[in-house]
């Protein structure tokens, strides 16, 4: 609510350098501010040379958190027996539509410690909530303005999906994969990373923020893909083996670009309006069709998109989905 309030008043031209709007809270008081608020002094300092104790700070709509992440079920196992994810990294359907402040802690100390009692082997309750496409309701229909996924579905600009027959043939073909792509970044020649990295975060902030319409995200997927196209042309100048952040950097790139696409594709699919997912076009929230989670699985480097159930019934109750209303 907080975004979308600050963003309507830069769109619509009451923006401070048509860009941002100010956070006053001097009326609060020295006393009250460093007791409760100090970080984000810390935070108008440090990124704008601003004292929030003297006068007002600028501030906008930044990333929102996460609301998804790795599929994994309650013990943290995902689809493939034997890895795990825990923490911000992965999704036990924690969040819903709208992720609340401090639930990032639940994630690490509960499900983290789950997921280390069920890799350890500690006799658990057998998960309820299934993973991987076997647990899928229904088959997603979305009509990209491109085509998403890999540029060449043998290369390995995306994640290649295919799971092996055996957890231990996943392990090495994708270390194997990753040895030879960390070896042609590294010996051939091309552009940096940044370059590519720049031109998603544009496209990102720009179409696929606060705001979501078909348009914009259509325009998104199209600049991923020119994207995806340029990052073909990527290399590593420095040629360290010895922590090289420019090859850890250079790799992320590629894996924002996967994230970007997922991210999207399921923007553009979801035709509702529910917790944070704002669609101009569809300004309600459609329980009968849209209680579901959005899935997305890499298919020979082509996104499949897919559906699977909300589990609304706990041990005590079954929990109904009400309207956040302000």
């Amino acid at each position: 609510m907080v975004s979308r309030a600050e963003l309507t008043e830069v769109n619509e031209g009451r923006g401070i350098e048509d860009e941002y709007v100010d956070l006053d809270m001097r009326h609060l008081g020295e006393e009250r501010i460093l007791d409760r608020l100090e970080n984000i002094l810390h935070l108008a300092e440090d990124f704008e040379g601003v004292d929030g104790l003297d006068e007002p700070m600028p501030v906008k709509p930044g990333q929102h958190y996460a609301m998804g992440g790795v599929e994994c079920d309650e013990n943290g196992e995902t689809c493939i027996s034997g890895l795990y994810a825990a923490g911000e990294t992965a999704c036990a359907s924690l969040h819903g539509a709208n992720r609340l402040g401090g639930n990032a802690l639940p994630e690490l100390l509960v499900f983290g410690a789950r997921a280390g009692y069920h890799a350890a082997g500690k006799d658990m309750k057998t998960a309820e909530i299934g993973t991987g496409p076997s647990a899928k309701s229904e088959d997603g229909a979305v009509e990209p303005p491109v085509e998403p996924g890999a540029i060449d579905s043998t290369g390995d600009v995306v994640a290649d999906g295919g799971v092996a027959a055996q957890p231990a043939e996943v392990v090495e073909h994708t270390v194997e994969q990753e040895r030879e792509r960390v070896e042609t970044l590294l010996e051939d020649d091309g552009i940096n990373h940044a370059e590519v990295r720049a031109d998603v975060q544009e496209t990102m902030t720009e179409n696929v923020n606060v705001f979501r319409e078909e348009g914009n995200l259509k325009t998104a997927l199209r600049d991923l893909r020119a994207a995806r196209e340029e990052y073909e042309n990527v290399a590593v100048a420095d040629p360290s083996r010895t922590y090289n952040t420019d090859l850890i950097h250079t790799i992320e790139t590629r894996n924002i670009l996967d994230v970007a696409e997922a991210i999207t594709l399921g923007a553009l699919a979801r035709e509702e309006f529910r917790g944070a997912h704002w669609r101009a076009e569809h300004q309600e929230r459609k329980d009968e069709e849209w209680i579901k989670h959005t899935m997305l699985a890499w298919n020979d480097g082509t996104p499949e998109l897919y559906y699977k159930p909300v589990i609304l019934a706990g041990d005590e109750e079954t929990y109904e989905p009400k309207e956040r209303s302000y």
